[in-house]
């Protein structure tokens, strides 16, 4: 069945042929992506949820089985600083490289990562990075721009200033190089693509200026649109972020035409590339003991579920009932029961020495448990009438279930299943 409905939602790309190298003169696809941010998975305890690179993969895998395509990534692959990013962007590098990825715009994401991981990622990714953004340099093992198929693809960002700080390189000025695209792309007989790590609005003026750009692709933090952005003749594109839907355009060797979307659903299989190489990572984050390395405060003192058992009778019952009495084993049967990213709303006052550790050390901290919801009650146990539960409502409720984890939430629908 799930093929079926994933082929349906790719049958617009055509009948399937061996894939091809992309020739100058034949339909290509261009299929976008950017601004993963570090969200290389679905997550979340609302079902289905859209999304990941493992899907995305097998999408692009698809497309490329059917014809000639062009795959371009506008840069946003880590969510921030920090060791787990490292390895998150190793994986998606991997996975990006399982595709053939043509060009990888190179943005503040990136290099704020350093230099170790910067190589790392351009080696894993198969040499993609692309700049204008920053001068030559034989420090900085990145294209200007990358020809591939009929395009003359080129990265840019809206601060090449910080851009150049952060990679210790030196800064060009965007309408140089933008100038420098066009110019060439006209006299290889090629169609100029930017890539561009700025808003719409900046997409639209810079589309204004320099009207030979056949695309702009630029960075949205909303879903993709429904139909294709145009200022001019010129089509503008955002994978949206987070990695939640494929984006594709058909270039007929005149014009871009058919613009598609498709979510990354369920019935979307796991690419076993791509899956491998999340699987290493997650390897990788539970043998570097990233969880055991959050930081933690004395502030707040918890006594764990098992504490209130005996004069909360009823919650009790309602509580080993519920989804949250075994919030933690949905973890371990998805293997993220070590993952940082996850843990903290499977368990009980993780940010905390009194807190969650492992569940053999701690295992009356293991689920979502009272005091995830009341608060820390160490202080509760020991005077009851003294020292009153903070009662449970929608604020505690919020900490967790935000959008991105739980896009249906609804807290009248969810407090009925676990009222006490």
């Amino acid at each position: 069945m799930k093929a079926l409905l994933f082929g349906i939602a790719l049958a617009i790309f055509g009948v399937g042929v061996l894939r091809q190298p992309a020739a100058k003169n034949k339909v290509v696809t261009l299929v976008i992506g950017g601004d993963v941010l570090g969200y290389l998975a679905p997550c979340g305890c609302t079902k289905p949820m859209e999304g990941g690179i493992r899907r995305w993969t097998a999408a692009v895998r698809t497309i490329q089985a059917q014809g000639p395509t062009v795959v371009v990534v506008n840069g946003g692959v880590p969510g921030g600083k920090g060791r787990q990013n490292e390895l998150k962007s190793e994986a998606l590098a991997e996975s990006y490289k399982a595709v053939s990825i043509n060009a990888l715009n190179l943005t503040l994401h990136e290099t704020e990562l350093g230099r170790d991981v910067l190589v790392s990622i351009q080696r894993l990714s198969g040499n993609a990075f692309t700049t204008m953004s920053l001068e030559p340099s034989e420090t900085l093992d990145a294209s200007a721009m990358v020809e591939s198929g009929p395009f003359l693809i080129g990265g840019a960002v809206s601060n090449p200033q910080l851009l150049a700080a952060t990679a210790g390189e030196r800064a060009r000025e965007t309408e140089a190089a933008i100038n420098e695209l066009t110019s060439d792309a006209e006299s290889r007989g090629l169609k100029p693509i930017l890539l561009w790590h700025g808003d719409e609005p900046s997409a639209r003026e810079l589309a204004k200026k320099h009207p030979s750009l056949v695309a702009i692709v630029f960075s949205s933090s909303s879903i993709p649109r429904g139909k294709p952005l145009q200022e001019g003749n010129t089509w503008l594109l955002t994978p949206g972020e987070k990695c939640r839907a494929l984006v594709s355009a058909r270039w007929d060797g005149v014009q871009f035409t058919d613009y598609r979307t498709v979510p990354l659903g369920p019935e979307i299989s796991d690419d076993e590339v791509a899956s491998r190489a999340y699987s290493r990572y997650l390897d990788r984050v539970g043998s570097e003991e990233l969880l055991m390395k959050l930081p933690r405060s004395g502030d707040k003192q918890f006594a764990g579920s098992a504490k209130c058992f005996s004069c909360h009778e009823k919650a009790t019952k309602v509580w080993k009932n519920s989804e949250h009495g075994k919030a933690l084993a949905t973890l371990e049967d998805d293997g993220h029961d070590k993952d940082p990213d996850c843990v903290g709303c499977h368990v009980v006052g993780l940010d905390s020495d009194s807190g969650f550790m492992t569940r053999a050390k701690t295992p009356t901290m293991a689920n979502v448990g009272c005091e995830s919801c009341h608060g820390p009650g160490a202080e509760h146990v020991k005077s009851p009438t003294e020292n009153r539960f903070g009662r449970a409502g929608i604020e505690a409720c919020m900490k967790c279930h935000v959008v991105d984890h739980s896009p249906n939430f609804d807290f009248s629908s969810y407090w009925d299943k676990i009222r006490h």
